[in-house]
């Protein structure tokens, strides 16, 4: 039994499109202008792991984690319509949240002949201090990869699953993760990534295998409601769960239903806090700290990039964090209003280029997540 091969829903063209505007190899300067006729246009690279890991990485290093437009758009709402999400990367140079980032991820994978599929997870909430909350329900995409196995010979290698997501912000792995229970793989500055596959932590099923008196059924069920749990550790500190999520295929109608709660719902992080990421990469950082711990080798096909040449910018509420390529210390802003907090977007994520500055202001000003803004401090 394998996975069948579902058409995309992108043509060449916007194929063609999304590959140059996040700088993919051999399309970096490469026009898409159907009137070009006379330029000789690149092969589409080849289904491989090494292409995927490359998709995700320069996919990672273009298009900005962001809700921008739940704040600063007065529809206040997020399409995950993926030619629109298409549109909105390329055309407006804009970011998303994690189900526009990996449906749009999804179809161009489809497009390419790689056999995948996108499931559901849940993301494990955490407080702006970083204290642990409880699993929210159902509001993340995760796409599931067939390919054969890297840690086998080419000639050997069986087919196996790779998670891939490109819509987690800060945190995220940078490069597939087998979906194999307790593979680790390692980041940059010694952060690691692992799959593990557990039952929920409110479960009614036990946390054992039950008895030989057990109904088969019962323990088929047990197995068929653990989710997998992506976790991330740093240095030697403990593992901390990010999200789970499941094995069982979701569809376009239940993705839509998830992304009206996520992007709506008053409880939602996403309606109550503003959020952005974006990796950066410096090929001539110099790495500070934290070398290759893992007893593995560092395979090629998930390492295009020396792992300490990542940096990231990103915004949490109003503090803008930037930490550079090389594991150098983490630089931290903090902006005190909601003007100057619209000014530092623009310049550091190239952000809301489309959007009038008091346009964006009338959009926030109601929201939970507004600063306070110039223009209403009465003049003395």
């Amino acid at each position: 039994m394998t996975l069948r091969k579902v058409e995309s829903l992108y043509s060449e063209r916007e194929m063609r499109q999304y590959l140059q505007h996040i700088r993919f190899p051999g399309f970096a300067e490469v026009s898409t202008d159907d009137k070009d006729e006379d330029r000789e246009r690149p092969t589409l690279p080849r289904p491989t792991l090494a292409t995927l890991t490359l998709l995700q990485q320069h996919h990672l290093l273009t298009i900005p984690f962001e809700n921008t437009s739940i704040h600063y758009e007065s529809s206040h709402s997020v399409s995950i319509n993926p030619n629109v999400v298409l549109q909105r990367f390329c055309s407006r140079r804009m970011g998303g949240y994690c189900m526009q980032h990996n449906v749009c991820l999804l179809n161009i994978l489809r497009y390419l002949g790689y056999k995948c599929y996108a499931v559901a997870g849940r993301v494990l909430e955490r407080a702006l201090d970083g204290t642990q909350g409880d699993y929210e329900g159902f509001g993340h995409m995760i796409i599931l990869v067939l390919l054969p196995n890297h840690l086998h010979e080419a000639q050997q290698a069986q087919e196996h699953l790779y998670a891939v997501d490109v819509g987690y912000g800060a945190q995220g792995p940078l490069r597939p993760l087998q979906l194999s229970d307790g593979h680790v793989e390692e980041g940059r500055f010694g952060e690691r990534h692992r799959l593990i596959r557990l039952l929920p932590p409110e479960s009614a099923f036990e946390d054992n295998p039950g008895t030989p008196q057990s109904p088969v059924l019962l323990q088929e069920m047990r197995e068929a409601n653990k989710l997998w749990h992506l976790q991330h550790a740093k240095g030697e500190a403990d593992w901390q769960t990010q999200y789970s999520f499941l094995q069982t295929e979701t569809f376009p109608n239940d993705f839509e239903k998830l992304n009206f709660a996520t992007s709506k719902s008053p409880q939602s992080i996403f309606v109550s806090t503003l959020m952005l990421s974006q990796f950066t990469l410096n090929l001539v950082a110099q790495e500070n700290e934290f070398k290759h711990a893992s007893p593995e080798p560092i395979h090629a096909d998930l390492h295009p990039y020396p792992s300490h040449a990542f940096g990231l910018h990103a915004l949490l509420g109003a503090r803008f964090s930037h930490r550079p390529a090389g594991g150098g210390k983490t630089e931290h802003e903090e902006a005190a209003t909601e003007e100057k907090r619209i000014e530092r977007i623009r310049q550091v994520f190239g952000l809301l280029g489309d959007v009038e500055t008091g346009y964006a202001l009338d959009a926030i000003e109601a929201s939970k997540a507004g600063l306070p803004q110039q223009r209403r401090v009465p003049k003395e």
